[in-house]
């Protein structure tokens, strides 16, 4: 015996193509009208006639061709999402007994134990967060802290009274660009430090045992006579604080500290980092102490200035380019 299988709408014994709405036979009427018509008066005085937009009639025709007289019914005009607040009372609640619980955490991590304990009222992150700022601002919750216990929070940089400012989009390639990295070969561990001009490339370099402040300004002292250097670049590192402003402001030279979590800003840096440890470390084969180090990298850096050739500086070198920008000025 075969089975035929009805419409989920034949129980309310309605037309399932959607020729009893009414809406959708005039539609479908004017439609008509207007194919009737425009073969005499043209499209705009048809079009005109039944009131109807260009646009309008092209996705109702779209509509019919694609779905028949069906795709004509009135669509619901509801949004699919709202911008407003969704979350209740009862979700500040949660969200604030979570945080009292684990204190260090954030909005995804509540998210997702709200989405454990409570599937039924689970949030997205954005709805978390918002919650925690509208708890925190009206004091039913604690700020998020990591360090409140006996281990010392992170130092942050301070801009009242230091001689570091915030970077702004403005000092974009102002100054020359300061970072360091840590190589690891066979083992033994060194901080390399470097500098490089963004207008020319020019760079230079020096390996320490450690990163600290007073290295830090022990090479900027170095740097300062190899490089033209009229402003310094520089993350928010504890490497580039403490010693290593107070020698800025000794030389003048404005300091920039740039944003947390924003290694672009810093690219050409960053790039040249690891640029060194391809084309250098990769293929170092001497001893691994500082001054070996510092002798293989002082040769690298005559390659990469005088004779590596680079794309962005229509393949000239760094000190060719810069010579040629001497000479314009």
């Amino acid at each position: 015996m075969r089975m035929l299988a009805q419409d989920r709408a034949f129980h309310l014994n309605l037309r399932v193509d959607g020729t009893d709405d009414a809406e959708a036979l005039r539609r479908l009427r004017e439609l008509e009208g207007i194919d009737r018509i425009r073969k005499e008066v043209g499209l705009a005085e048809a079009l005109a006639a039944f009131g109807v937009g260009r646009s309008t009639c092209y996705a109702r025709r779209k509509r019919l061709l694609e779905e028949g007289v069906k795709g004509l019914v009135p669509r619901s005009s509801r949004p699919r999402s709202h911008p407003g607040r969704r979350w209740t009372m009862a979700d500040a609640r949660r969200v604030a007994r979570l945080r009292r619980e684990t204190p260090w955490a954030g909005k995804a991590r509540i998210a997702l134990d709200l989405a454990e304990r409570w599937p039924e009222r689970a949030l997205s992150e954005a709805t978390a967060g918002r919650i925690l700022r509208w708890a925190v601002e009206r004091g039913h919750a604690r700020p998020c802290s990591f360090c409140e216990g006996r281990a010392a929070a992170k130092r942050r940089r301070d801009f009242t009274g230091a001689h570091a400012r915030r970077w702004k989009p403005r000092d974009m390639h102002f100054g020359v660009q300061f970072d360091h990295m840590t190589t690891h070969i066979d083992g033994v561990t060194r901080k390399e430090f470097r500098a490089v001009c963004p207008r020319t490339r020019l760079q230079w370099a020096k390996v320490y045992s450690r990163a600290t402040a007073n290295t830090a300004r022990a090479f900027l002292r170095e740097a300062v006579g190899k490089l033209d250097i009229r402003a310094v670049q520089v993350d928010g590192g504890s490497e580039f604080m403490a010693a290593f402003e107070e020698e800025c402001r000794a030389l003048g030279l404005p300091l920039l500290v740039l944003p947390p979590r924003s290694p672009q800003l810093n690219g050409i840096v960053e790039r040249a980092n690891r640029t060194a440890r391809v084309e250098c470390w990769s293929q170092y084969r001497g001893e691994l102490t500082c001054a070996a180090m510092n002798e293989a990298l002082a040769r690298y850096l005559d390659y990469y200035n005088n004779r590596r050739r680079h794309r962005s500086l229509g393949m000239k070198t760094p000190a060719e380019f810069a010579r040629m920008i001497e000479a314009a000025a």
